[in-house]
């Protein structure tokens, strides 16, 4: 019988499956970048006010930092764990290293909430499924001792897990499916194409990672469709 979260309803979801293609030009650890503490991007970010987006981005940043980067309270992180790896191993069906690596990570940690929602003593500390993607996200390897025929490409794998954490946060978790979108277009009337860039990694504080030429390809559009 499939998991609840893999049935054919839930994998209906045609936005969260089209995934651009993998640019190189991507930094490769962006989501490993520490964010900084919601009261210090605060006080650096007040000043996009003036385009009507500091209120907008402000609850984003603190639920991001306080549940994927604190991890509190754990079960939620779990959850968006779950959530986030089934939605790519959905979008997936044909790349069968990717769907056999969300595997083997959804089920520990399925196995680590079920064990918080008991209340063991020991679901408090961190997983070898927790360290081991980590690994894998940060070095392609998630154990160092010989690559398993199940690794996906560590680059690939990175830009997709990375698009399903920012819809969980901003798409899902707080119903601003156009957020980023129009974040781009606000921008775009006083900055160019890299100062955006910058502009939407501080404002999403570290959530949000483009290559350059993904934001000038955005950027283009924008004035096509403005003239």
């Amino acid at each position: 019988m499939p998991h609840p979260e893999e049935t054919t309803a839930f994998r209906e979801l045609p936005d969260d499956l089209q995934e651009p293609e993998f640019d190189p030009k991507e930094p490769k650890d962006a989501i490993l970048s520490a964010p900084k503490r919601p009261e210090e991007w605060s006080e650096q970010c007040k000043w996009f006010g003036k385009y009507g987006l500091y209120d907008r981005w402000k609850p984003i940043v603190e639920d991001f930092y306080k549940t994927f980067i604190l991890k509190t309270p754990l079960p939620c992180y779990l959850q968006i764990q779950i959530k986030t790896l089934t939605r790519l191993k959905n979008a997936h069906q044909e790349k069968n290293e990717i769907r056999e690596f969300c595997n083997n990570y959804l089920e520990g940690f399925r196995a680590h909430l079920k064990s918080v929602e008991q209340g063991s003593d020991m679901s408090r500390y961190p997983t070898v499924d927790d360290a081991e993607l980590y690994l894998f996200i940060k070095f392609g390897n998630p154990n160092f001792e010989g690559e398993s025929t199940y690794l996906p490409n560590k680059e690939k794998f990175l830009k997709y897990y990375r698009n399903q954490v920012i819809k969980e946060f901003v798409n899902k978790r707080h119903g601003e499916s156009e957020l980023i979108n129009q974040s781009i277009v606000e921008l775009h009337s006083d900055c160019k194409p890299k100062q955006i860039n910058q502009h939407l990694k501080q404002l999403s504080n570290g959530l949000c990672w483009y290559s350059d030429d993904y934001i000038k390809e955005k950027c283009k559009n924008i004035r096509i469709s403005s003239s």
